[in-house]
This record gives structure tokens, sequence and C-alpha cells, in this order.
């Protein structure tokens, strides 16, 4: 009995020890599998000190020791991606900010951002069985384009190891996931972060702040004399004189607010509102490429949305008012000074545009950091840097050329104006020639969209698809149809025709000559041609794909839009819409409106900053009140950016270019350029555009 009891006693005392032992050395399966393929892989000599302390860090993960278990903890294993949630990051700030970065500098990590794709061959969409392969899904491409075979994977290992050991440390780690039946992923690493290493700022990054300070100073001192010494000395008609005037931020904000009798007041509802709609799209779409992890939901939404509303149209808004208000101003004048006005409208465009691609080129590096920024700054501000002066010459022409992702459209529209001041110039000296070479400019507008469509084979309209999106730099179908100018001139010369019409009945005599009748059913089939217009992409979206049916979309589809568009606004002139009229002509929006080109300008800039894609650090959450919230707030910023910059840049130097050069090609004197844009006033307005 004595010995039946001290076997009981020795077996519960060896099963306790070993339990102990097993706790205490770190029976890990995971980690054994990592350290076993390790072990197994090939390395060369210079991945060799990778490979000890990749070792030595698991062991440590093993046995429980701090700085190890920090840098494991740090790290995230895939999850959601079958439901669309392609980001997966792990804890970027945890793993570049250990509390021993400056004690012990053995243990320095580095957070690499790496590109794994499963499988290769894509498959159409289909009706999935729920008993089949995980690998058939994976391969089948959701609706836009959400693709489940591949994720981008931000991971934080030691800094010793070059990209090379960290792809092979990457696929050990990806063999232990529930993914490991695909097991040859392709793996590339695209970036990686070192703690505690930082770049100084450059010289660019200086002259920009004292840049910005100059012009403040600048602008404050000349207000604060205007308005505050008493016997000024210094006449108005002296150079100093017009200096001071041209930065009196009084009499600048005073021109954001006035109206003027030829006014097409219309325009500035019309234009702030489709500003409104830009921000709120752009947001939508920064939610749409940022692997949300409900990305199944946003898919089947922003299918119906798409489906139903083709909002890249928005543009070809900006481009008709664009058109009606430059040839009203030029048909108003006289005589016609190509290099005057061509001059006024590049000044008018040209200084927050170039102070905004200095800024993305020399400062947007260090205002901001995450997983994915430096691969947004290396490839976006590096194309900035390249071809900024391209853009400053108006010359992009392609998405390779472009300085960054909206200012293709400031190109576009200075371009047509130069097409437009020509063609005006013709008609005052000979208008039958003029007239014969609008109607083939008009023609050539319409054929070409439509042969480019039907010689390349491409859809007639430009679908949402978040793979397309992450590579918009390289698609031909842009470049060919959309970035470029010869394929989107329609709008503008539709806006061009109801400029002349407005030219020959001016809205200030001829203004509510329409009956309440006339005007409702005017508008109302000018809301119906947008509406066919946006809702052709069901159509073909639905059915099979004829090359001929898609070039007669994409030759017309723009510039229906663009009649309905002219037809709103006419509409509201020359008749008596109830409600709309009023609503579009209220003085709230012309500021906004005036204030308009520099939201566009700066919006993008901002929307990177707020933690939907280049500074994420985790998988957001798509929420229609927070996309409302998040245009609310963008919106706000960028009117308020956009305020401070009119008064210390826009206006002084559109001010400067009336006083010291415009002057100058006059046999008379002319009022300094309302630095609020008259929306057309004469032939040298200053217009605002926004796309």
């Amino acid at each position: 009995m004595f010995k039946f009891l001290f076997l009981c006693f020795t077996c519960i005392v060896t099963l306790s020890t070993s339990n102990v032992k097993s706790h205490e050395n770190g029976n890990f399966p995971a980690i054994d599998n990592i350290i076993q393929g390790l072990n197994e892989e090939v390395w060369s000599d210079e991945e060799a000190m990778c490979l000890q302390k990749t070792l030595e860090l698991l062991q440590n993960v093993k046995n429980f020791t701090l700085w190890a278990t920090w840098i494991w903890d740090a790290n995230k294993l895939p999850s959601g991606n079958l439901y669309g949630s392609w980001i997966q990051l792990s804890n970027y700030d945890q793993c570049l900010n250990p509390p021993w970065l400056d004690t012990h500098p053995q243990f320095k990590t580095q957070y690499c951002t790496a590109e794994v794709e499963m499988t290769r061959r894509e498959l159409k969409r289909g009706v999935f069985d729920p008993y089949a392969s995980t690998e058939v899904y994976m391969k089948t491409k959701t609706r836009h384009g959400y693709r489940v075979n591949q994720f981008t994977w931000g991971v934080c290992v030691l800094a010793s190891c070059e990209p090379s050991s960290v792809a092979k440390i990457l696929k050990h780690m990806y063999l232990g996931t529930h993914f490991r039946a695909i097991s040859n992923p392709n793996i590339t690493i695209y970036d990686c972060d070192v703690a505690g290493e930082s770049e100084d700022f450059g010289v660019g990054y200086y002259v920009f702040m004292c840049l910005i300070v100059s012009l403040s100073i600048v602008a404050v001192g000349c207000t604060y004399y205007r308005s505050r010494v008493k016997n000024q000395t210094i006449p108005n008609d002296s150079n100093v004189g017009k200096i001071l005037e041209s930065f009196c931020m009084n009499r600048n904000t005073t021109e954001l607010t006035k109206t003027h009798k030829d006014e097409i007041i219309a325009v500035n509802g019309i234009r702030s509102l489709t500003s409104a709609c830009m921000v709120w799209l752009h947001v939508l779409y920064l939610y749409f490429i940022s692997g949300c992890a409900n990305s199944g939901d946003f898919d089947e939404k922003i299918f119906l949305f798409d489906k139903f509303v083709n909002m890249n149209l928005l543009v070809d808004t900006f481009f008709a008012m664009s058109g009606m208000l430059q040839i009203k101003g030029l048909l108003g004048r006289k005589q016609i000074n190509v290099f005057l006005i061509l001059w006024k409208r590049y000044v008018r465009l040209i200084g927050l545009f170039a102070l905004s691609m200095f800024y993305y080129a020399s400062v947007v590096k260090f205002h901001g950091s995450g997983p994915l920024w430096n691969i947004f700054y290396n490839s976006e501000s590096s194309i900035c840097q390249r071809n900024w002066w391209f853009s400053l010459l108006m010359l992009n022409y392609n998405s390779g050329t472009y300085c960054y992702s909206v200012t293709w459209y400031i190109a576009c529209d200075y371009q047509y104006t130069v097409l437009a001041t020509l063609l005006i110039y013709i008609y005052k000296k000979n208008r039958r020639l003029a007239l014969n070479i609008f109607g083939l400019a008009a023609l050539i507008s319409v054929v070409i969209p439509g042969v480019i469509t039907y010689w390349h084979k491409l859809p007639p309209m430009y679908y949402l698809d978040v793979g397309d999106f992450l590579t918009m730099r390289g698609d031909d179908r842009l470049n060919y149809t959309y970035f470029s100018s010869y394929s989107r001139a329609g709008p503008y010369i539709v806006g061009m025709c109801l400029g002349y019409i407005m030219h020959v009945y001016n809205p200030a005599i001829h203004r509510h000559c329409l009956s309440v009748l006339n005007s409702i059913t005017g508008a109302i089939f000018s809301l119906l041609l947008m509406t066919f217009s946006a809702c052709l992409g069901s159509f073909f979206l639905e059915r099979d794909y004829n090359v001929l049916e898609a070039s007669l979309a994409a030759a017309t589809y723009r510039s229906i839009w663009a009649v309905g568009v002219c037809g709103i606004i006419a509409f509201c002139e020359y008749g008596k819409l109830p409600l709309l009229t009023d609503f579009f002509s209220s003085s709230f929006f012309t500021p906004l409106s005036r204030l308009s080109y520099g939201v566009y300008l700066l919006h993008c800039l901002v929307l990177q900053q707020t933690n939907k894609i280049v500074t994420i650090k985790s998988a957001p959450i798509y929420d229609s009140f927070a996309v409302i919230i998040d245009t609310a707030g963008v919106g706000a910023v960028c009117v308020g950016m956009s305020y401070v910059l009119w008064l210390i840049l826009e206006a002084p130097l559109n001010n400067l270019s009336d006083r010291f050069v415009c002057n100058r090609f006059t046999s008379k004197q002319v009022e300094p350029s309302e630095p609020s844009e008259k929306n057309a006033v004469d032939g040298e307005q200053i217009k605002i555009k926004n796309s």
C-alpha cells in the first residue's frame, strides 16, 4: 500500500514539473514551425546575421522575454481578407517606438510593408459553392475589383535584415496562417522604416516655410498701414502704393463678396455645390481604396451607386461653365489682346497651383507617416519633382506628367482657354472663318473620344475598380479618355455655345424673360438629359460589350451632360424657376464660389493627411455617417485655407499683375483685376475653376 501511494505521489510531482518546464520553455508550435522553416531556407553570407538574430528573437518569444515579445506582439496575422480587407497592418507605432530604443540599440527594429500575392489567375464572378476550395473564391474579383487573392502586409522585424531576408521571414510567418494551403506566395517588399531614423528637412522645406511667413507678414503689414496709419504719405498710384493696395486684406476680402451687374449669378451656386460633391466623391474614393475591414458591404453599396450615377461627369460641369464664361467675356470686348488675356488667365491659375506643387515636391514628405506613407511619397512626389516645369507650362497631357491627382484639369482648362481666345481673335477678324473653325472643332471633339474608344476597344465610360485606382498612373484607358484634353473638349465647346448666346442676349437685359411654365419645362428637360447621361453606365454594365455602342456613348455622353448643365444655367438666368433660381443666386455662394479653385487644389492634400490611405495605420471601417463628417470637415478646412491663401497669395498676385503688367498693354487705365472673379464681365475676366 505504501509503495502504491509513493508511486502516485511521484507521478503527480513528475507531471507538475513537466507542466512547469513546458510553460517555462514555451511550447509554441507556431514559433517552432517558423524556426524550422527558416533553418531550411537557403541564406547567403550577407544574410547570416539576420538569420541569427531572428532565431534569437523567436527563441526569446518562447521564453516570454520582454524585448522579443514586444516585437512579436506588434505583428498581426491577416484577417478579413476574404471580405475585401486587403490592407493588413501590424502596429506601426509599437514597432518603431520601443522603450529601450536609445539604451539597447542591438534590439533596433524596422517596419516593412510587403505585397503578398497568393494566386495569380483571376476568374469571372459567379455563384460560389460553399463546399468548393477557398482558392476558387480567392481567384475571383469582386464587382469593383477587390482582389482577395492578395493583400498588403505590414510586419515588424529586426533592423539587421535586408528586404530579401524580410521576404523569407514573411513567407514562413504566412505559412503559419490559415492561407498556408497556398504554399508558394509571391512576396514583394516595398519599403522599410527603421526605428529612430529620420530625414533632415531639405532646403526646399525651409524655403517654402519662409515664403509662407514672408507673404503673411507683407499682407498683414500692408493691411495695417492702409487701415491704421493716419496721414499716409505714399500715393496710391506710386509703385509702393500699388503694392500696399494689392496686399491689403480688407480690400481683397471685400472683393470676395462683391457682385457685379453682368455676373451670371446662378453659376456661383452650381459651382459651390459641385465643388462640395467633388470633395465628397474623393472622400468616398479614399474609403473605396483603403481596404476597409467591411469592404464587402462597401462593395455592394458602391456597386449600386456606380451603376446609376456616373460621378466623373462633375468635372465636365466645370468645363462647361468655363467655356461659357470665357466666350461671353471675350465677345464683350472690342479688341482682343491674345497675350494679355492668356497672361491674366495664367496668373490666375498659377499662383496657388505653383505653391501646391512646391509643397508636394519639397514639404509633404515631412508632414506624414505610416506604413504606406513612404511608398506613396516616393512614387507620387518624385513625379512632381521631375515634371514640375511641365506642369508650370500647362503642357501635361497624361497621368505620367501631371504633378498630383487633381492637377490634370488645370492644364486641360488652360489649353481650352488658348483655343477659345484664338478662336475669338479670328472671329473679330473673319467671322465666317471663325465659325467654320468652331464647327470643325465641335465635330472633332465628338469624333476623337469615339474613335479612341473604337480603336482600343475601351469601355464607354470609366467604372470604379479598386485595382485601377491603385495603378491609375499606368492605366492607358485613363490616359486616352480621361486625362487628355483632346478627349474632353466636348463640354467646353457646349459651354462656348451658351456663352455666345449670352453675349447676343445679355442676361442683364433679358433676365426673367421666360415664363415660369417655360422655365420649369426647360429645366425638367435639362435634368432629364443629365440623368440620362449619368445613368447611361447602367445600360452598358448589364449587357455584353459592343464596340459601336461603346464608341457612340463615349463620343456623346459628356456633351449631353454639358447641354443639361447649360440648360439649367440658362433657365435660371432667362427664366424664373421657383426656389431654384433664388437658391443658386444666394449671396451665401458668392465667396464660396470664388474660393472654390483653392478648395479644389487643396482638398486632396488635406485628405491624404486624414488616415484614410497614405497615413493609414489600421484598416478603417466604412460608415455613411463618417463619410459625411469627413466631407464636412475636409470642406471646412479647405475653405479656411483657401481664404488665407487668397489673402496672402492669389489676390495680391492678380492685383500686381494688373498694375505692373496688364496696364502697360492698355491705352487707358483699367481697373485692377477683380481678385474675386466677376464671373463674366469682360474678356480679361478672372474665372475660378474647379473640377
